[in-house]
């Protein structure tokens, strides 16, 4: 087997994890940074995630972070 590329190290310590449930028509977001909690719900739309998500990587930068990790649901049909 030929290696063609190193996986990338990444320090989770400056990684926010997002989680995500998927439903029909909405998306229901929570995440922490420093013991705070936050969460939110968008309709189930590409514009309209792409937006909440790029708001949820600016709080996490203005908090030291430097990006996010997006865990979804792996059930249902959505």
């Amino acid at each position: 087997m030929k290696i063609t590329r190193k996986a990338e190290i990444i320090n989770l310590n400056q990684i926010v994890d997002v989680s995500v449930d998927v439903h029909k028509d909405n998306l229901c977001f929570f995440f922490e940074i420093k013991g705070s909690e936050f969460s939110d719900v968008c309709r189930n739309r590409t514009k309209v995630i792409e937006k909440r998500l790029l708001n949820f990587a600016d709080i996490a930068r203005k908090n030291g972070k430097k990006g996010l990790r997006v865990i979804c649901e792996p059930t249902g049909q959505y």
